[in-house]
């Protein structure tokens, strides 16, 4: 969202995810990615925003600062277990917005993503790679693609500190 003038205006946001060969050469996956297949909540972006913050005086000097920044992850669609994108070359957008541009050809996939609270999106993935036309009726569905990220559970945190063997004395000059 922006403002211009008085008017609150949304503007969609995509994201593009390019996977590199093992050279790192050449793209051998690429996805172009409505933003809300990630997280349609601007709300919650909002809040992340004002929840950043910075202390000042930090350390013994007084001269440091301490940023408290919130870090949100989301899944990767480039993950090598969600093999329906890899080696393709995708737009991944939601169903109504290609049904408006009338748009409906080289799609062979739809995904559906079911919300916490029982909402479903479905969004459609376009190949212009692939040359045939699929029906409606047709097309691949795919659901809980991101569900193993449901099951995580957080990790202890703690500080690691090297650990230096000492010179031999025949090393010294």
């Amino acid at each position: 969202m922006i403002k211009v003038g008085i008017e609150t205006v949304i503007i969609p946001c995509f994201y593009l995810f390019a996977l590199l060969d093992t050279q790192s050469k050449n793209i051998v996956t690429l996805i172009f990615l409505d933003g809300d297949f990630l997280n349609y909540d601007f709300d919650l972006h909002k809040e992340s925003k004002y929840a950043n913050f910075t202390e000042y005086n930090h350390g013994p000097y007084g001269e440091g600062s301490v940023r408290h920044r919130r870090m949100y992850t989301y899944p990767n669609p480039l993950n090598s277990k969600i093999g329906q994108f890899h080696m393709r070359q995708v737009v991944i957008a939601k169903k109504l917005n290609f049904e408006r541009l009338k748009d409906i050809n080289h799609i062979d996939t739809q995904i559906i993503r079911t919300d916490r609270y029982g909402n479903s999106f479905i969004y459609y993935l376009k190949d212009e790679t692939k040359s045939q036309v699929v029906s409606e009726n047709a097309l691949i569905t795919l659901e809980g693609i991101f569900d193993s990220c449901k099951v995580r559970k957080p990790k202890e945190r703690t500080a690691a500190m090297p650990i230096l063997l000492p010179l031999n004395p025949s090393y010294h000059v």
